[in-house]
C-alpha cells in the first residue's frame, strides 16, 4: 500500500512541474508583449442625435448594382451639404456600363434620437434613403429604400464623411 501512495504523490509531483514551462511562458509573454493583456475600458453611450448631428460637408461614395433586366453594377461620388436644421443640397458624379453621368441633390432630411435617419429628395418629394449616423455625426451610412430617383432596382450601400 505505501508503495501505491508514493506512487500517486510522485505522479502529481511530476504533473505539477511538467506544467510549470507552460506557466512560465504565459508569464513571459504578457511581460514581453503588454498589448495582449486585457484592459478595462468604460463604454459610454452616444448623445442622443439630432438634426444638427448632420452639418457640414460631407463626400459621398455609392456602389451597387441596378436590376432592372440585367445586373449592372456603378459606382458613385459627390459631395453633400446639411444645414444642421433637416435641408441638404450636393452634386454627385457617377459611372455604370451604360457611361459617366453627373447630378445635383436637394431636398429634406430626418434624424432620430437613435441616430437613424432619412433622406427625402426636393424633386419627388419621396424618401429615397435610408440613413444611420456613425462617431457623433463624422460618418454616415445609407442605403435606398426602392423610392425616389434610386427605385426599387437599386441595391447599393453608400457613405458619407464629414470634411
Amino acid at each position: 500500500m505505501k508503495s501505491n501512495q508514493f506512487f500517486e504523490n510522485f505522479t502529481v509531483k511530476k504533473s505539477a512541474w511538467a506544467s510549470l514551462p507552460i506557466l512560465a511562458l504565459i508569464i513571459a509573454g504578457s511581460v514581453l508583449f503588454p498589448s495582449t493583456r486585457v484592459n478595462s475600458q468604460t463604454v459610454q453611450a452616444a448623445p442622443p442625435c439630432t438634426l444638427a448631428t448632420l452639418n457640414g460637408s460631407y463626400t459621398t461614395t455609392r456602389s451597387g448594382f441596378v436590376t432592372p433586366n440585367v445586373f449592372s453594377p456603378f459606382a458613385q461620388i459627390g459631395q453633400v451639404t446639411f444645414d444642421g436644421a433637416g435641408n441638404f443640397e450636393g452634386f454627385f458624379f457617377a459611372k455604370s456600363p451604360l457611361g459617366p453621368t453627373k447630378g445635383t441633390l436637394k431636398g429634406t432630411y430626418k434624424v432620430k434620437p437613435n441616430c437613424s435617419g432619412s433622406l427625402t429628395g426636393e424633386a419627388h418629394g419621396k424618401t429615397f434613403s435610408s440613413l444611420v449616423i456613425a462617431h457623433s455625426g463624422e460618418k454616415y451610412y445609407a442605403i435606398p429604400t426602392g423610392k425616389g430617383p434610386l427605385g426599387p432596382e437599386v441595391v447599393s450601400i453608400g457613405t458619407g464623411k464629414r470634411q
